[in-house]
């Protein structure tokens, strides 16, 4: 968080901006306006906390604002960035995303070694000397970390602060806050340890709420119902995909559904600056969700005999 999305990110884009680099050949300064209409009309998963606002505004961006900005400006700053200097940054985001990546190789974790020591070697190829901080010396040392405890993720302290949150909410004045949280976290662990010996729905529902607990494995069509029609079009993708044929006019379509606990939109769910309507199959193709159809009560079970994804 602090070294990479708060450190080298940041550092570099604040440069990138920086009116003091006018003359330099990656200054983006003039084309502000363009950035940020393009950054507007990104779209984000849902997950995604927090949206990104105006270049302008982004000495308040928070760690999650920039891990956004790591996804997104090598698309946006491509055509504004020369193709030298995007191709140098682009290295440091790549070693970043194959670091972060469960899974990866000892090749793939070398390769990523090696595209973060040519992203250092070359900073004052395309910078400066000063650009060479602490931070992007550290980057150094990255992949050894992957090798030693997995990646960076694991002990990334995005999750450690999460923590923070949680441990303020079990006291609720301050008289002995210390022992307040102690029996908090005691009452959870007890309530926690209960939850596969709960049989009455409702009580279940009512802890599901409390905790907060993953959408569950259930496919579910959420969000309110509109009446739709089919077309000849949504009949043959009916027939192609679960090898039925419908033969109604009408439909019931959902904004959103729950899919093996995953909870995907349609484009007909508006939400400013974030989505989920846009998924990878196992081969690697993408995919938007246009609507969600309801035919027929276990159409979504259906779904999932014909057609699986990551």
């Amino acid at each position: 968080m602090h070294i990479c999305l708060l450190g080298v990110t940041k550092t570099f884009t604040n440069h990138w901006f920086d009116t003091q680099h006018h003359g330099k050949a990656f200054y983006l300064g003039k084309k502000l306006v363009k950035i940020n209409r393009l950054l507007a009309r990104c779209t984000v998963p849902s997950t995604t906390n927090r949206i990104l606002t105006t270049v302008e505004e982004r000495s308040f961006w928070k760690a999650n604002q920039w891990r956004t900005w790591n996804l997104l400006c090598p698309v946006i700053l491509d055509e504004f960035m020369p193709s030298d200097i995007s191709k140098h940054f682009k290295k440091y985001l790549r070693g970043l995303f194959i670091l972060n990546t469960t899974g990866s190789t000892l090749d793939e974790v070398a390769a990523a070694e090696k595209l973060l020591y040519q992203f250092v070697r070359d900073i004052p190829k395309y910078y400066d000397v000063s650009f060479c901080t602490f931070n992007t010396h550290l980057l150094l040392h990255a992949a050894e970390c992957v090798r030693n405890w997995g990646p960076l993720y694991c002990y990334s302290l995005f999750q450690f602060e999460n923590y923070n949150g949680i441990l303020l909410g079990l006291f609720h004045g301050t008289q002995h806050a210390a022992l307040q949280m102690a029996t908090a976290a005691m009452e959870i662990g007890q309530v926690t340890h209960q939850e596969y010996h709960l049989c009455n729905p409702a009580a279940r529902e009512m802890y599901d709420k409390l905790f907060s607990r993953p959408l569950g494995s259930e496919n579910v069509a959420v969000h309110a119902e509109i009446n739709g029609s089919v077309d000849d079009h949504l009949q043959s993708q009916i027939r192609t995909l679960l090898g039925v044929t419908y033969t109604k006019s009408s439909c019931k379509v959902f904004r959103k559904v729950i899919f093996r606990g995953i909870l995907l939109s349609s484009k007909l769910f508006n939400r400013k600056g974030r989505s989920n309507s846009i998924f990878r199959t196992k081969e690697n193709d993408f995919f938007s969700i246009r609507i969600h159809n309801s035919m027929q009560p276990r159409f979504c079970d259906q779904l999932q005999k014909s057609f699986s994804y990551t």
